[in-house]
């Protein structure tokens, strides 16, 4: 057991060195920085010179969620209302109806262009509908991307619309796991997940902010695992009442970085430090599960629905979203094309596959 251990974390950290020193260098070739841990995974993976075979998704599963829920508190803890107020509605409207969109176009392109069953094309098309925070706020950290109020509706909507997205998920998953059951059950479920993760969010930062301003606690390191602890209570309890967990994760995080709290830049340096080993974790894992070898089945139907959510899907959303708003065409098509994909659609997929096991495959 102790040899087991001390190998993984011999290969653990050499991964994650070399993730963090080749970062550096990968910006000047145009690459972004989250795409180069990914093929750090793949390099590493059992078709890789590293050759460490990994495909538990039951594992990646679970720490794809805690991963994700520690992405999502900070984007909300990074974004401030005051230079998002302006464009909240447009965001909500972004990050529900945009997602739900995304999932019926994409949906219907990929039953058309395959072999696979509405729900599951639905299926597919709800684990690639959200934008992800992870990539977008990493994207946005360049001090030279000058996009003005773009950036701000887009953090906004890429740490907003997870929860959607998983509930999409997740009420296809159980779809197609136990038929289409009582659709007056599920449209009270539609609306009662996101008002119960909202409240959830809600309570969670009130309690937090008495705790942290009032129990003055006798170390400074102990207002981070606080924090943390609150942030996974607050999800795991509103999952538990039947809302949406993420949700909660993020309106927390949202409502306390927009308040004047004790240790604030502290917690912003924890996290911003959690976030980016959550990341290159996430996406290290990604590229351990992909086996290049089994790719090339799957690459031509894969690449056509990626370019058919790059090029159309996307942009019919974001000006559907976007008709009638302060937004010009050029601005409108940018955010089109920030539509960009990370960590959340290996959460998703993951779920997927541990769910309805084979079938995740096809």
């Amino acid at each position: 057991m102790e040899q087991y251990l001390n190998n993984f974390l011999l290969a653990s950290s050499i991964l994650l060195l070399l993730s963090i020193v080749l970062s550096k260098s990968s910006s000047r070739f145009g690459l972004p920085v989250l795409v180069l841990f990914l093929f750090i995974g793949m390099i590493a993976g059992s078709d890789g010179i590293g050759g460490i075979n990994f495909s538990n998704y039951e594992l990646t599963h679970s720490l794809s969620l805690v991963a994700l829920c520690l992405i999502i508190f900070n984007g909300g803890f990074e974004t401030p209302f005051s230079k998002v107020k302006k464009d909240f509605g447009r965001g909500v409207v972004l990050s529900s109806i945009g997602v739900m969109l995304t999932t019926l176009l994409v949906g219907g392109f990929t039953h058309l262009v395959t072999d696979l069953g509405l729900l599951e094309s639905l299926l597919i098309g709800a684990i690639l509908s959200a934008t992800d925070a992870a990539a977008v706020f990493s994207a946005f950290k360049d001090p030279t991307a000058q996009v003005g109020d773009v950036k701000n509706i887009l953090r906004f909507e890429s740490g907003s619309n997870d929860p959607m997205a998983y509930f999409l998920v997740s009420v296809i998953i159980g779809f197609i796991e136990q038929g289409m059951g009582d659709a007056k059950t599920t449209a009270i479920m539609f609306i009662s997940n996101p008002i119960i993760g909202l409240i959830g969010g809600w309570i969670t930062a009130r309690s937090f902010i008495l705790i942290n301003n009032v129990v003055k606690l006798d170390f400074n390191g102990l207002y981070p695992p606080l924090t943390m602890a609150m942030l996974f209570l607050g999800y795991s309890l509103t999952t538990k009442l039947g809302g949406n967990g993420f949700l909660a994760v993020y309106v927390f995080g949202m409502i306390i970085g927009n308040r004047k709290i004790l240790h604030k830049n502290l917690l912003s340096l924890f996290f911003d430090g959690v976030t980016w080993l959550s990341q290159i974790g996430l996406f290290i894992m990604l590229g351990l599960l992909v086996f290049p070898s089994r790719l090339l089945t799957v690459a031509p139907a894969g690449l056509f629905i990626a370019c058919f959510l790059t090029f159309a899907a996307r942009p019919i959303t974001v000006f559907l979203c976007l008709i009638k708003s302060r937004f010009n065409l050029n601005e409108k098509l940018f955010i089109s094309w920030a539509g960009l994909k990370g960590a959340t659609p290996i959460v998703f997929a993951s779920f997927a596959a541990t769910h309805i096991g084979e079938k995740a495959h096809v």
